[in-house]
């Protein structure tokens, strides 16, 4: 598995250079507006499909053929892409909790950002869509993974948009949010961290199956 992440590493060292960029100015854009919490997770999100963006180079270059010949068993194959887009996550979570964390948005009492909870949640919230993403992916290709996380978002965010609209919600101060969000804690954050990591470990053994069944 160590060599799939090293070519992982250098195919995408072409690509965060454009990359690196785009979570900057969405890590500026989380830490200096009021709205900290989906900029930061849309940023954590986007690095997680860090994975998506590899399986489909993997794809057009035919390299599933390939790896298949490998001494490399397909459970290997499938948790390297898991470990990868973990990794791409955290890498971008702590970044963004470094621009935060320099634009004084951590600290207790910023009702703009709700401190390290909050950031648990963040990368939770990243992982959750890692998970309901690479199963379709494993199982059906780039193509129609990407098509599946479209609907996916615009579903989430269309019930999301109704029910604030139908609980009188939406116009809620980004202040009250942000005092809800610092209201959790760690234990309760790292509850809901450990719960995303549980639905991912499910997600690893739907998407080893699909790719088990599946013919190069």
């Amino acid at each position: 598995m160590k060599g799939l992440l090293l070519k992982d590493w250098y195919v995408l060292c072409r690509q965060w250079r454009v990359m690196l960029i785009f979570h900057m100015i969405y890590a500026a854009v989380a830490a200096f507006s009021g709205m900290a919490f989906l900029f930061a997770a849309m940023n954590v999100f986007v690095g997680m499909l860090t994975v998506q963006t590899v399986m489909a180079l993997d794809e057009r270059s035919k390299w599933d053929s390939v790896a298949v010949t490998l001494p490399v068993s397909r459970k290997e194959f499938v948790l390297e892409k898991y470990v990868l887009g973990l990794l791409s996550g955290l890498f971008v979570t702590f970044l963004t909790a470094g621009v935060m964390l320099a634009a004084g948005l951590l600290a207790p009492g910023k009702a703009r950002f709700f401190g390290v909870p909050g950031m648990l949640i963040v990368f939770a919230c990243g992982c959750l869509c890692m998970a309901l993403e690479l199963p379709v992916i494993f199982r059906f290709g780039t193509t129609k993974g990407r098509i599946w996380m479209i609907a996916v978002m615009a579903i989430v965010g269309g019930l999301a948009g109704a029910s604030a609209s139908l609980t009188g919600q939406g116009d809620m101060a980004r202040a009250d949010a942000g005092q809800i969000m610092e209201s959790m804690t760690g234990f309760s954050a790292a509850g809901v961290l450990a719960a995303a990591l549980a639905i991912a470990a499910v997600s690893f053994v739907i998407s080893l199956k699909f790719y088990e069944k599946r013919e190069f």
